[in-house]
């Protein structure tokens, strides 16, 4: 039986899931302001980073408390940056548009890691759809917070992907089918089979890193600092497997580098670096991974 097959636990669930990206994009502009300089992420509370008072909690209602404040804050009046309810409405709309491709649709998108037996249904159980679509939310997450801090001249420190990190690592462990592209054929038949998948993501994914920043540093140019993109490739690696790091690295430095040409007139696109092309790059991934995995040679 579908689970979200009666339209109201749709409506329950769409509506749920925008509330937490709304929820999670506000925490992400905390983690983005905070993390770079060494401050908590849990205390103290919100507050304006210009007067220091602290944000009443109706007034941190994602979006709405920003749209409610006409952009300024309620204590001292200066304009809040409209890139707060952009990162809060943009990660709301990333967590319904999976919950509609991954959940509501049973994995269509996911190539089947086995193929099923005769006569039972092709797809994923919905509580599969549900563990998979947080998993690869969790990870896009990640690269926005990276993405933000980047482009604010800001190295991501390591901290930032250890939670998904141990997330990736462990949970394939107990659930196999958390990776529905298993690190090559005949794989799946293991008892270890998804730290298998882990752990081969994370060593590709580490030395694809290490060796984007060599590249970086010896070949595109003298003074530059190569392709910060270490923690973003593992955690591809790890989340979605080898093929995706080696698939989408190489393509994002490709963006960097034409996106750096044409910084020369348009200054400003200088700032879209690989880890930022990640994103975009990841999402396209995991939307079309069923025809990816199905027309790229690798497995």
């Amino acid at each position: 039986m579908d689970l979200f097959a009666a339209p109201t636990v749709r409506w329950i669930f769409a509506a749920w899931f925008l509330f937490l990206g709304g929820a999670v994009g506000s925490f992400l502009n905390v983690v983005v302001y905070r993390l770079p300089e060494g401050l908590g992420i849990a205390w103290p509370g919100s507050r304006c980073p210009r007067c220091k008072h602290a944000i009443r909690w109706y007034d941190n209602i994602p979006v709405l408390g920003w749209l409610w404040l006409r952009g300024r804050c309620r204590d001292c009046g200066r304009p809040i940056s409209s890139r707060y309810p952009l990162v809060e409405g943009i990660t709301a709309a990333l967590f319904v548009l999976l919950l509609l491709v991954e959940v509501f649709h049973a994995g269509h998108n996911l190539p089947l890691r086995t193929a099923p037996a005769a006569g039972q249904p092709q797809g994923y159980l919905p509580a599969q759809t549900v563990a998979i679509c947080l998993l690869h939310l969790g990870l896009l997450s990640t690269l926005m917070a990276s993405a933000l801090m980047t482009l604010d001249d800001n190295r991501p420190p390591r901290r930032l992907f250890a939670p998904l990190l141990a997330a990736g690592l462990i949970a394939p462990i107990f659930c196999p089918w958390l990776h529905p592209q298993p690190t090559g054929p005949g794989m799946v038949h293991y008892a270890w089979a998804g730290a298998i998948d882990s752990l081969v993501g994370l060593g590709i994914g580490y030395y694809l890193g290490r060796a984007a920043r060599w590249l970086g540093r010896r070949v595109a140019g003298v003074g530059r600092a190569g392709y910060q993109v270490w923690g973003e490739t593992v955690l591809l690696g790890v989340v979605l497997g080898w093929q995706a790091a080696l698939a989408l690295l190489p393509l994002a430095m490709v963006l960097e580098e034409l996106t750096r040409l044409a910084a020369v007139r348009w200054p400003r696109l200088g700032r879209l670096t690989a880890a930022v092309w990640l994103l975009p790059l990841t999402l396209f991934w995991i939307l079309d991974w069923k025809w990816l995995a199905a027309v790229l040679p690798a497995r």
